[in-house]
């Protein structure tokens, strides 16, 4: 915009100079506004000689305001402070300058380096680092690190992935069903899939497990995996899975560490965004979420029973048997049922599994109750039909909206016959309280000290 001064009014005047719309005695725009004045009787008068001199002083004034500078003239003394600043300004804003060319010199120079890069077989541009300094055990070495760029049709898939700097000692510790953790650090974790069968090119198949992880990754409570060759996983390092955090062995132990209900806010309010795109999980529990300590937000890991509208199969009754509903996986199985009702059923299961695992993180003593409620079922799905213990109502009553409380219970008891009013992230009173892990004393009374 241009600003003819001998006919802007006052604000215009000001607006361009002054920062903020207090005025005091330092600042310029009195002094343009006077200049402007004198400016426009030296055209009456044919002064141009003097018009030339005026703008200059403008210019003069305006220079000293931006480097902090009093426009009314002090002591020799201060003047030559004020010339040293200036001075000082100046030189700062020459180091800051180039300091900013030089990081963006580098990252043209990033960028023109992975540009040229091409995508390997499995989705992704490599670019290796052959030395870089870490502190491994107190002591500083140099090391290779491998970065992985996954490229994607997927739009705002951004990130990348790189090996992890530690190896884990003891892997046994790590190792679930499928995976086995080799390599960890503060931001990656490195599984080896010990499904993977060399006898075969499995080469396609996780191509589209990394398509998969792209369509994912729009949503921040899953946790980031990728696949940098057939048998090798690099994920997002999460934080420790919930079973281990809050020490329950997996017969559902009785503890004394459990979770506030917002630990699991942003995970349930995330998972109806993913029903409503057909996206399911199947495989709910708390040896799927994990926790940062300085977070307490709970995310979710392994990723193998996911189903979505460009990934498996809807019908397939596949999740973990504690967290199965027989009546809701016979309608998967059933060919006579439409493909909505096999979805419906799919978010049932889901929701089913995230409001027990919340309430079995939120109070230890549920856990015992759906321990038995499993193992009376013959251990080969979950059995609810009349589930109403003590504990769950006393968590009903203290975690559920008043309006919501005996829908809940009757969707426990029948989920299949009862469905909820609503998403499962609407039943619940969630507070403003930071999410926080804390430990209980032996009588059940939570203590105030927080253990994370």
């Amino acid at each position: 915009m241009e600003y003819n001064i001998l006919t802007a009014s006052t604000s215009t005047i000001d607006r361009p100079i002054t920062s903020s719309a207090t005025s005091s005695s330092n600042d310029v725009s009195p002094c343009i506004l006077q200049y402007a004045k004198n400016i426009k009787s030296m055209i009456k008068s044919n002064k141009f000689i003097q018009i030339v001199k005026t703008i200059l002083k403008i210019i003069t004034d305006g220079f000293q305001k931006f480097f902090g500078l009093k426009t009314n003239r002090g002591s020799t003394s201060e003047t030559s402070g004020n010339k040293n600043n200036i001075k000082f300004n100046i030189e700062s804003n020459a180091k800051n300058n180039n300091a900013a060319r030089k990081i963006q010199r580098a990252y043209r120079k990033f960028l023109a380096r992975k540009n040229s890069k091409p995508v390997n077989e499995f989705g992704a541009k490599v670019m290796i680092n052959e030395k870089v300094k870490v502190i491994i055990d107190r002591k500083p070495e140099d090391i290779k690190r491998t970065f992985y760029f996954p490229q994607s049709n997927q739009p705002n898939v951004k990130g990348y992935f790189r090996n992890p700097d530690g190896e884990v000692e003891n892997q046994y510790e790590d190792k679930g069903s499928f995976k086995s953790v080799t390599h960890r650090d503060d931001r990656f974790v490195q599984l080896h899939d010990n499904q993977f069968d060399s006898s075969y090119d499995a080469v396609a198949d996780v191509k589209k497990v990394n398509e998969l992880a792209a369509e994912l990754s729009k949503f921040s409570s899953i946790c980031r995996f990728f696949y940098a060759d057939n048998d090798t996983l690099l994920a997002e390092n999460g934080g420790k899975d919930l079973v281990s955090r809050l020490g329950i062995e997996k017969t559902g132990t009785l503890v004394k560490t459990v979770c506030s209900l917002n630990v699991f806010k942003a995970a349930c309010e995330e998972l109806e965004k993913m029903h409503n795109q057909d996206i399911f999980l199947r495989d709910i529990k708390l040896e799927n979420m994990v926790v940062k300590e300085d977070e307490n937000i709970a995310r979710h890991i392994d990723h193998d029973l996911i189903v979505t509208p460009n990934y498996g199969d809807y019908r397939r009754p596949e999740g973990t048997s504690i967290m199965l509903i027989a009546e809701l996986c016979l309608i998967r199985t059933n060919p006579n049922v439409d493909e909505r009702t096999v979805k419906k059923s799919l978010a049932a299961c889901d929701n089913i599994a995230m409001a027990l695992s919340i309430m079995s993180a939120v109070d230890c003593a549920v856990r015992i109750d759906i321990n038995s409620a499993f193992g009376n079922s013959g251990g080969t799905c979950l059995n609810l039909y009349g589930f109403e213990s003590a504990a769950c109502c006393k968590f009903i009553k203290t975690h559920v909206k008043p309006k919501y409380q005996k829908a809940f219970r009757m969707w426990l008891k029948r989920p299949a016959k009862n469905p909820l009013p609503g998403p499962l992230h609407r039943m619940f009173k969630w507070s403003n309280e930071p999410p926080r892990i804390y430990t209980i004393r032996p009588n059940f009374g939570a203590s105030r000290n927080a253990t994370k």
